[in-house]
């Protein structure tokens, strides 16, 4: 693994769970090349959408390869602070993302996803 480090979306997550070639996902780029983490909202995502216990044994086995960032008070606060501002501009998006944003934010750490639109919209967030 590279000593670049960056916290993984939901969305990039359930794309290579999807794919039919792994090997050509997002995910396995990162996985190569940095080294990687999930926000422990990612976390709960991914395991609220395991609806077998297959796709939960797959998720066991992929969370391996992942560090879990927990969410903390400070993340919160963030969290809190980017929803006033993005509510106040009237661009609110939903509040896992919020909080996921925030996790980044806080332990300086990029965010790869997918889902870009919605992503830069947060103030101090790098998106890799």
């Amino acid at each position: 693994m590279a000593d670049q480090r960056v916290l993984i979306d939901t969305s990039i997550i359930i794309s290579f769970l999807r794919s039919n070639q792994k090997t050509e996902t997002k995910f396995w780029e990162l996985i190569n090349n940095y080294d990687c983490y999930i926000s422990v909202i990612t976390l709960f995502e991914l395991y609220a959408g395991a609806t077998t216990d297959n796709k939960k044994s797959d998720l066991d086995r992929l969370i391996g390869f992942l560090k879990v960032v927990d969410f903390t008070n400070d993340m919160a606060l963030k969290a809190s602070k980017i929803y006033r501002n993005l509510k106040q501009q009237n661009k609110l998006v939903e509040f896992r993302d919020l909080f996921i944003a925030a996790s980044a934010i806080q332990v300086h750490i990029p965010l790869s996803t997918t889902n870009k639109k919605h992503f830069q919209r947060i103030d101090d967030i790098v998106i890799l």
